[in-house]
This record gives structure tokens, C-alpha cells and sequence, in this order.
């Protein structure tokens, strides 16, 4: 029997009282990252982990194949095609961090090369916006994942930066005029000015004009008495109309405000109640296209005529289906739509009445994203993916129904090793419960193959078909991918979100733990073998299952974990995230919170599986001070059988920008954990 020795961490006997429930708070101290105790144990840590690793035999072996899958297989992002140029970011699996390039007669020229923005590769690009001739380019960069960012402007003719650099963007956008003299864009006011813990506070739309200092830029609209509001500004085509999408926290629900650009009009409230998501598609001059959930959990088009904008003079343009409607784009007249159907994408095409048009045949099982094209193009560019196809770029002419494929990457590994499908199990409440799974096509399926069970089932999300290097390792090395879309997810709808949020969130667990008990009862695997993983609100979801049913997981992977359900909404942006999770200040969302919290429910003497709980410094969206009490939770109540480990990585956020060798590097040890928790051999058990 193992039994490992963990740092001690200091345990207060304070409690906190909420609603008449004394709950005991022995680990807020660790809510001040600069302290000498917090650091000290950390490093502490640290050791542990280190040591843990040290003695992996099998890691190197695992780092080098990691590093070939990831090496040998180079995408590019779905291109903006302006005239006979295409541009986009090239992902070349070789280099850190991508490049960004423009293609005119199969000549492709590197126009901002992200590796050169640092040393070790930890400054990466957040968000792009390209002008509309593609001479600038809008983009921001931010240090170590960190959400915070630097907005630059660079010339794509000479590839130099212009003087002007705007500080304190966040999930910003850039809308361009058409003559490039500037830009709508929105940011956040100078952390100094405003009071500690207000930082993500007080969003202002600005007009920047080109070749001038921030400082200077014209305020356009802020509303002191709504300081959580934040702004996303688009030009419409016809350059007439700057329309403003005005969002709070991570509700999908919106308010639409507009200007008339010629006529200088301030801005005109055209949505007011943010009662449902309005995403904008494009006009016909004064009419107005929306893809929204109004009415339509499943969501539809919709027009607005914007000197008609009552409500009762909204018209529908293409009503709800029996599937999600994801996508949606306005050329020529038609509309492009991308459908889920069943978690799997299908292209169908409208005319402006919202008639059938047609359809358009994909590959295989798959994922569409992004539909690139103006109201007049005579083409739309768009990516597609599945498990066992890299994201490969289509080019659909409008004209003559034709579909080319634009860009297909190679890849090192042989896709037809593999096979994949989809199965429905049944959850606690008896909903039909959709699954994949991931396997080599000549696995014997005995009861005992090592799964990965990942899951998510939160705010809306899909976790459609992707592919991905590390499913394809695991894959190799005789493991099931297993990927269950869980409610809380979008892949049904808001009403399939709203039966996994608030007092519904036990739903999602229950989805997951009868997901692992289909893989057992159907033998696929045994508890011994069955791996569970998520990361950031999927680390919360892994917690909680193994909190909850401890006994019927081999290990658990849990990254960038929403952990402490009392107090999450006191750190970062965590208070955005209060409409889908609930209050503890509320006595109603206290007692459901507090029912499935789990570093309030973890027990002492009891034996938890093998645990990984991965955070890092600068991971600004979910503190890391979640992973921390949860892992001094465990160790401290634990039986000592299994170990519970705890990575902090230095100089990373909460995954987006991480450079090439820093995700090999943690997926190293994922994996190696994994080999060396659950007993698998390299290249499957019968290796």
C-alpha cells in the first residue's frame, strides 16, 4: 500500500456563516496568492510533483511521440478572402506559436510572425481584425494567457507596427471603417484608477483614430450606471450603420444598440431587453437580420425594420427547427446555415423568404466552423473538422454549386486505424444522453481497455466532433476516447442548457457518472480503467463526480477547476458566471451550491482515485486559488492510497496562447500519470 506524504497546509477553524449553516473555511488563507505561507507551500508542491515525475520511466518516450503527432501536422484558420488574396493564421505544428500569412497566386508571405513577440513564446495573439482593403491589421497580444491584453495595429504591407498601442482590452473586437482613418472598439479603464477587484469594471466604446495616442480617442458610449456592461461594435457592409452588441457576464442574452453612421446619429437603443441572444448577420439597407434564441431554444432568423422596431413587427424569416442552428450567413440573397444535427453538423441553404435551397453534402461526421463571405461575395470559405480529420478549409461557390476543398493538412498518422460512433445512453432521470466513442478499429472490447470519459456540460457549450493530436495518442496506445455531451451543454438548445444550470446542475453529474456506469455495464472498461478529464467548468464537473462517487473512477485529470461553489463569484470574472451557477449570498442557490461544492464535500478517511489537479499563474478566469484548496482538501482527508498531485505552471493562463512546447509538455504528463496510475502499457495492452 502506497501512503504519501503531503505538505502540510494550515487548517483555520473559522467558519462562515451562511443562512443559519456554519461552513468551515480552513483554507482562505490560500485567496492571497502574494503570501509567504501560499508560496511556500506551493513550491512545496512543486517538489512533490516533481519527484512524482522523475520517476516516470515511460515519459520521455511519450514526450517524443506527443512531439511527432503535434510536429507533423500543420492548419491554417478559416480565411478572409479580400480580392485575390487570402488571409489567415497558419498553425505550423513545428513552431510555438502561429504565423500569421497572406496567400495571392500560391504565394504565401508571413505578415506577423507570433513567435518573434517573445523570447520563450509565452506572448501569443488574442483576437485579429483585419481592414476591409487588408492593408491593417488589428490585433492583440497578451502575456502568458492572461485575458488582459495590448491592442496594435500593424501594416500588412510592410509588416511594422504603427505607433499607436491601446492598453486594458479584454475580449475585445475592432470594427474598421472602410477608409481606414480608424476604428470602433471597447476597453477598460487603467486597473490604477479604479478600486481592487473593479478591474474588469466600467467598459467604454471608443473611436480611435489611426496615428494617434488612446488617450485621445472619443468616447462613444458608457453607461456609469451599468459599469458591468460590455460592448462588441460591427460596421454593417454598407459602411451606414455601426451596430453595438451590448453583453453581461456569460448569459446568452444580448441588447442590440445602432447609429447611422451618415447622419451621426448617437446611439439607438434597437433591442432593449436583453431577453434572448442577437447575433447579426447583415441588412438590406434598412432591414435587419438576426440569429436569435428568441422564442426559439433552438434558435431562428429573424428581421428587424429598424423604423418598425416594435417587437410585434419583428419578422421571421426561417422559424425554429427540430435541430440547433448554429451558424448562419447572408450572401446573395441566401442564407447559409450550419445545423446540429444530433451533435453533427449539416449545411442547408435558404433563399431570402426562407424557403429550402438546397444543401450541402460534408464529408463525414464532423464539425463545421466559421462561415467567411460578404453579402456579396461570390464565395464562402469554411472550415470543417472531424475526430480523425485535421481542420481542412472549403471554398463553396455560390454561383455554381460547386465545393472545393482549399486547404487539407497532412498528417503522421494513419486515420483508418481508428473508427468512431455515437451511442445514446440513458441518464438517472431517463434522458437520452448522447455519446461518442473513440477507438482502434482492431481493439479487443473486453471489459478492461483504459477509457478517457471527458465531458464539459456547461454554459452552453457543444462539444461536437474535433480533432485533436492527444485523442489520437491515446487512440494509439490501445485507449477509448469517450466524450459524452452532457445537458448544461448547447448541443440541443437553451432548454438542453437549461436543464444542466442553477438548481439543475446535479443533472450534469448525473449525465457523467451514468456515462462511466454505461462503459462498466457495457464492458468497455472496468472502474480500474476508467479516466475521467475536464478543465475549467469541466473541472468542476470532475470534481464533483468524484466527490460523489469516488468509488467508480481509476483516476481523475482536473484542469483550471471552478472548485469552491461558495466564493467563486469573488474572484476574477467569476460574478459573470452567477446566471448559470447561482448565488450562495441567495438562500435558495445556497442550499443547491452548497449540496454539490466540492471542496465542501469531500470526506475524511475516504479513498479518492489518483488525482491530477493542473492551474497556472495567470490564469485570470478561474483563480487558481480553486485548484489549491481542493488539492490541500484532498490530501488533507484522503486514506493515502492514491496520490493527489498538484501542477502550477508558471507563466500560462487558462489555456488559450500556451505555446506549442509548454501543451506537450503538460500532456506529457497527463499521460504519463495516467500510463502509470491505471497500469497501461505503451501501444495498448497487447503491445
Amino acid at each position: 500500500m502506497r501512503n504519501f506524504k503531503y505538505p502540510q497546509a494550515f487548517r483555520s477553524e473559522e467558519s462562515q456563516d451562511y443562512h443559519g449553516v456554519k461552513v468551515p473555511i480552513p483554507y482562505r488563507w490560500m485567496e492571497d496568492e502574494h503570501s509567504p505561507e501560499v508560496k511556500k507551500w506551493i513550491e512545496e508542491q512543486d517538489q512533490l510533483t516533481r519527484e512524482y515525475f522523475s520517476k516516470l520511466t515511460r515519459r520521455k518516450s511519450i514526450h517524443q511521440r506527443l512531439k511527432q503527432l503535434y510536429s507533423g501536422i500543420d492548419v491554417i484558420s478559416t480565411p478572409t478572402k479580400i480580392e485575390n488574396k487570402y488571409y489567415y493564421f497558419k498553425y505550423p505544428g513545428s513552431l510555438n506559436q502561429p504565423l500569421y500569412c497572406v496567400k495571392e497566386k500560391e504565394q504565401e508571405r508571413i505578415i506577423l510572425d507570433v513567435n518573434k513577440l517573445s523570447e520563450d513564446q509565452t506572448v501569443s495573439v488574442g483576437s485579429i481584425s483585419l481592414s476591409e482593403d487588408g492593408k491593417f491589421l488589428a490585433y492583440t497580444t497578451c502575456e502568458s494567457g492572461s485575458d488582459w491584453q495590448i491592442l496594435k495595429i500593424l501594416n500588412t504591407e510592410t509588416g511594422e507596427n504603427l505607433a499607436d498601442e491601446i492598453p486594458w482590452v479584454r475580449h475585445t473586437h475592432v470594427a474598421w471603417m472602410k477608409d481606414n482613418s480608424g476604428f470602433y472598439y471597447s476597453r477598460y479603464p487603467d486597473p490604477k484608477s479604479v478600486p481592487s477587484g473593479k478591474e474588469s469594471y466600467h467598459n467604454k466604446l471608443y473611436y480611435h483614430q489611426l496615428n494617434t495616442n488612446y488617450q485621445q480617442d472619443k468616447l462613444i458610449y458608457y453607461r456609469p450606471q451599468n459599469p458591468e456592461w460590455a460592448y462588441i461594435p460591427t460596421i454593417s457592409e454598407d459602411e451606414q450603420y455601426l451596430i453595438v452588441n451590448i453583453w453581461e457576464g456569460t448569459e446568452r442574452k444580448n441588447r442590440i444598440f445602432y447609429s447611422n453612421l451618415n447622419e451621426n446619429t448617437e446611439l439607438i437603443p434597437l433591442i432593449i431587453q436583453p431577453d434572448a441572444e442577437y447575433s447579426f448577420l447583415g441588412n438590406d439597407h434598412k432591414k435587419f437580420y438576426f440569429l436569435t434564441n428568441n422564442q426559439a431554444p433552438r434558435y431562428r432568423i429573424i428581421s428587424i425594420d429598424i423604423d418598425l422596431p416594435q417587437v410585434k413587427q419583428r419578422k421571421e424569416v426561417i422559424p425554429e427547427k427540430e435541430h440547433l442552428l448554429e451558424l448562419a450567413v447572408w450572401v446573395r440573397g441566401k442564407f447559409y446555415t450550419s445545423y446540429l444535427e444530433n451533435v453533427v453538423s449539416k449545411i442547408k441553404i435558404y433563399d431570402q423568404n426562407g424557403s429550402p435551397d438546397g444543401e450541402i453534402s460534408l464529408p463525414e461526421m464532423g464539425t463545421v466552423y466559421f462561415f467567411r463571405a460578404k453579402s456579396a461575395s461570390s464565395e464562402i470559405l469554411f472550415s470543417f473538422s472531424s475526430f480523425f480529420i485535421p481542420m481542412t478549409i472549403y471554398e463553396y461557390d455560390v454561383l455554381s454549386d460547386n465545393l472545393n476543398v482549399y486547404y487539407k493538412p497532412e498528417v503522421n498518422f494513419n486515420p483508418s486505424q481508428f473508427t468512431a460512433r455515437q451511442i445514446f445512453y440513458t441518464s438517472k432521470d431517463k434522458t437520452k444522453i448522447p455519446m461518442f466513442l473513440l477507438h482502434r478499429k482492431d481493439l479487443i472490447i473486453d471489459g478492461n481497455c483504459p477509457v478517457i470519459l471527458y465531458g464539459y456540460g456547461g454554459f452552453s457549450i457543444s462539444l461536437t466532433p474535433g480533432f485533436s493530436e492527444e485523442k489520437i495518442f491515446w487512440l494509439e496506445n490501445g485507449g477509448i476516447f469517450a466524450i459524452a455531451n452532457l445537458r448544461g451543454g448547447g448541443e440541443f438548445g437553451e432548454e438542453w442548457h437549461q436543464q444542466g444550470m442553477l438548481a439543475n446542475k446535479q443533472n450534469v453529474f448525473d449525465d457523467f457518472i451514468q456515462a462511466g456506469k454505461w462503459l462498466i455495464d457495457n464492458n468497455y472498461t472496468s472502474s480500474e480503467k476508467l479516466a475521467i478529464m475536464g478543465g475549467s467548468n469541466g473541472g468542476l464537473l470532475v470534481s464533483a463526480v468524484m466527490v460523489q462517487q469516488p468509488e467508480l473512477w481509476g483516476a481523475v485529470i482536473c484542469r483550471v477547476p471552478v472548485i469552491d461553489m461558495l466564493r467563486y463569484n469573488k474572484f476574477t470574472v467569476g460574478r459573470y458566471w452567477v446566471s448559470e451557477y447561482g448565488n450562495a449570498d441567495n438562500p435558495e442557490h445556497f442550499h443547491f451550491l452548497y449540496r454539490y461544492s466540492p471542496v465542501h464535500n469531500v470526506e475524511d478517511g475516504q479513498e479518492y482515485p489518483p488525482t491530477f489537479i493542473l492551474t497556472a499563474d495567470h490564469d485570470d478566469r478561474v483563480a487558481p486559488c480553486h485548484a489549491w484548496k481542493f488539492a490541500a482538501q484532498l490530501q488533507h482527508s484522503d486514506s493515502g492510497k492514491n496520490p493527489i498531485l498538484l501542477r502550477f505552471e508558471r507563466k500560462a493562463g487558462h489555456g488559450h496562447g500556451k505555446p506549442m512546447w509548454k501543451i506537450i509538455d503538460q500532456f506529457t504528463d497527463i499521460f504519463s500519470f495516467l500510463f502509470n496510475e491505471m497500469n497501461i502499457q505503451p501501444g495498448g495492452k497487447d503491445a
